[in-house]
């Protein structure tokens, strides 16, 4: 296969992605899913291939990645649960008022962040 064929390959892909997501209305993961898919049979690697191909790549992210973002998730339960959150943004809109809302919540999220990462660290 050419790299010309491979490249149309891609826009072909990356072009159904973008048409389910914005024509259809299909979640964004199920789009690009789908499109990872018909880039990997247009790219001559078959229905079998491009699953075993898509997998190993998703392993490959989710390896990295996966674990970090599930803690922050519990962080942020138990934020939720316990007030913490919204008395952090209560303090930011306290502090900033509601022009600098978006930012005030940036900066109570670096803070709970970094408290937590120098807590693993001692």
């Amino acid at each position: 296969m050419t790299e010309l064929q491979i490249l149309g390959a891609a826009v072909a892909g990356i072009g159904l992605s973008i048409w389910l997501i914005v024509k259809v209305g299909m979640h964004p993961f199920l789009a690009l899913v789908c499109g990872a898919f018909i880039l990997g049979c247009l790219a001559g690697l078959g229905p079998h291939d491009s699953i075993i191909a898509m997998q190993a790549g998703f392993a490959d992210v989710l390896g990295g990645t996966g674990p970090v973002i599930a803690l922050g998730l519990i962080l942020g339960a138990i934020l939720q649960h316990s007030g913490g959150a919204r008395a952090l943004a209560g303090e930011a809109l306290r502090i900033g008022g509601e022009r600098i809302a978006t930012w005030g919540s940036l900066g109570a999220a670096m803070l709970i962040g970094i408290r937590r990462s120098a807590t693993r660290v001692a």
